[in-house]
């Protein structure tokens, strides 16, 4: 099979089937599929096989997918500060759970006030701000802005083991927050 005649489209969407279907099996499963897959095409391809070999790309590719689909741990670090990021992921839980892991000394954050009168400025501030950024598609590529609980990011955190230590507005709209691991 030459290169030049092998069509890259199901290569690509094995690819993304393989990204997609990354969370289902162990990351230990998809290594194994990919050096199987590869050792397979090897040895297909030496006894010209043209199918089979075919299929075993494929199956190489979906376990590639897979594998670099797969979220990398952060290393760990004895500080860990997320000035004005919260506001940006609209699901706050899986940011909280990779970077928490990776504290081991003390987390920071800084984000919208989400309660009382600065908390509905925040959000009818954001609100304005998501119809520019949709407005403005091509610009912002999707972008928008978030005010979360963050009562309930503190809980989040507490429960990781942290104490607060430290919490005050940021020029009046924005709190910041500081804790130690216990």
């Amino acid at each position: 099979m030459r290169l030049r005649r092998a069509p890259l489209v199901p290569l690509a969407i094995a690819f993304a089937a393989g990204v997609g279907a990354e969370p289902l099996l162990s990351p230990t499963f998809w290594w194994t599929a990919w050096f199987v897959a590869v050792g397979a095409t090897l040895i297909l391809v030496a006894l010209d096989r043209r199918v089979p070999t075919a299929i075993a790309v494929v199956a190489a590719v979906v376990a590639l997918g897979a594998i670099r689909g797969a979220p990398t741990p952060l290393a760990p670090h004895d500080v860990v500060a997320l000035n004005r990021v919260l506001c940006c992921y609209p699901s706050v839980e899986a940011l909280l759970a990779n970077t928490l892991g990776a504290t081991r000394a003390v987390y920071a954050y800084t984000a919208p006030v989400h309660n009382g009168l600065i908390g509905r400025f925040n959000r009818i501030s954001v609100a304005i701000s998501n119809r520019w950024f949709r407005l403005r598609e091509k610009k912002f590529r999707g972008f928008r802005a978030f005010v979360h609980d963050l009562d309930a990011v503190d809980r989040t955190i507490a429960a990781a083991g942290f104490r607060r230590v430290h919490e005050s507005r940021v020029r009046g709209v924005w709190q910041l927050a500081v804790f130690t691991r216990e």
